[in-house]
């Protein structure tokens, strides 16, 4: 049975969240040898974009920093979230006229 792209997608953030949500701190390449088979663009695109939503914390050496959570993550609702990636998504590609069909 084929699985819905969103289902997957939420499937793949939600991974890469519950492997950070586990640690206090990290550095990317401990993300990529916990998540394997995962694709590292992948991996740091939701780093980055935890990042710039305040959720994480990014210090030390420019070619290898140190990401930690900030005081933000007390509130943090990992589904919300994504969720809310997905829906951002969506919108994006109506806007771009990329929307189903008959839609836009």
């Amino acid at each position: 049975m084929k699985t819905h792209p969103d289902t997957e997608r939420f499937a793949r953030y939600q991974s890469v969240v519950n492997v950070l949500l586990a640690k206090d701190s990290f550095h990317k390449p401990d993300i990529y040898e916990a998540l394997k088979d995962e694709e590292k663009a992948f991996i740091g695109r939701v780093i980055s974009e935890l990042v710039r939503d305040g959720y994480l914390t990014k210090a030390g050496l420019k070619t290898r920093p140190q990401y930690s959570w900030s005081a933000k993550k007390e509130g943090f609702n990992a589904g919300r979230w994504i969720d809310w990636k997905r829906t951002i998504s969506i919108t994006c590609l109506f806007l771009r006229g990329r929307g189903p069909r008959g839609v836009n």
